[in-house]
């Protein structure tokens, strides 16, 4: 079986500022990280919904177009997963097929080269916590719109790092700031 939004590259790297009067982007990446990398979001900016409102948000019912553009929304937990069970079952290594082929650090043990067999993209843009970059050149996160049920500061994540073959899921802060990827909604 086929997934659409993935096999056909229906899902688009999207990079937006936005009004920062109801949500937050961060732009602690220079001005040459970000034209490669993009902004990096908290989650409430991802789904778009003010601070306050993501405090008390668990799950959404329907899609969250977010900051996504029309006839897109935030992937959220299962879909990511659904993307990793795709490029499994076409034989390929999670990974590596979603990283671009440069722009990761070379130098940790065990580094593994990205193939980007998909046309992903995912470059090591890394998160902020706290006001400071960690690990750009590393590790790439990417938010979903599923929150974690038991603790409603914290959402799923996707994340990559450079010396791991998986597209490993997380659950972090919401007020920390990851990259976006938007999919295609269903027809």
């Amino acid at each position: 079986e086929t997934i659409p939004q993935f096999s056909e590259k229906t899902y688009l790297p999207f990079y937006l500022s936005v009004d920062t009067t109801t949500s937050e982007y961060v732009d602690f990446l220079t001005e040459k990280e970000m034209k490669k990398m993009g902004l990096l979001y908290n989650w409430a900016a991802a789904v778009g919904a003010t601070n306050e409102e993501a405090e008390n948000l668990t799950d959404f019912t329907e899609q969250r177009q977010g900051i996504c553009p029309n006839g897109f929304h935030i992937p959220t937990k299962e879909e990511w997963e659904q993307l990793g069970a795709f490029i499994a079952q076409d034989g390929k290594n999670v990974g590596t097929a979603l990283r671009t082929i440069e722009g990761w650090d070379e130098e940790p043990v065990g580094f593994f080269r990205g193939t980007n067999d998909y046309g992903f993209d995912a470059v090591p843009a890394a998160y902020s916590d706290a006001g400071e970059n960690v690990f750009v050149g590393y590790e790439a996160f990417f938010w979903s719109s599923t929150s974690n049920k038991e603790d409603k500061s914290i959402a799923y994540n996707r994340g990559l790092i450079c010396n791991e073959n998986t597209l490993y899921l997380n659950d972090y802060h919401k007020y920390a700031a990851e990259s976006v990827r938007c999919i295609k909604n269903n027809p």
